[in-house]
């Protein structure tokens, strides 16, 4: 027994000096403050912020798309409006010149 407990604080006396010799590891974190922790996270927040639409953007939006929509749908009506069909052959008010007034003349009731 003797011989196993000298071996063994043999063994011991070596990975004491093992483990001194080898340095611990450095870490590489820099604690920082409050206000820089704050700071850096509201960055990160104004950042995702940038990729998103406001609100009041995104109704303006789609309240632009309806009104093209809308002036589409009223050009269409008054090119409908203007045509008529003469022997098989599509005429337009607007392009027929005319000696007598109606109410798709410009100067319609104009004296």
């Amino acid at each position: 027994m003797t011989k196993q407990t000298d071996e063994l604080a043999a063994l011991k006396k070596k990975v004491e000096e093992l483990e001194a010799k080898v340095s611990p590891p450095k870490s590489e974190f820099k604690e920082i403050s409050d206000a820089e922790w704050i700071d850096k996270m509201h960055q990160m927040r104004e950042r995702r912020m940038a990729h998103t639409m406001h609100p009041e953007a995104e109704a303006n939006k789609h309240q632009l798309a309806l009104d093209r929509w809308v002036e589409s749908q009223r050009a269409f009506e008054d090119e409908l409006n203007d045509q008529y069909f003469v022997g098989g052959f599509q005429e337009f008010h607007s392009k027929t010149p005319s000696f007598h007034k109606s109410r798709r003349d410009r100067d319609w009731r104009v004296r």
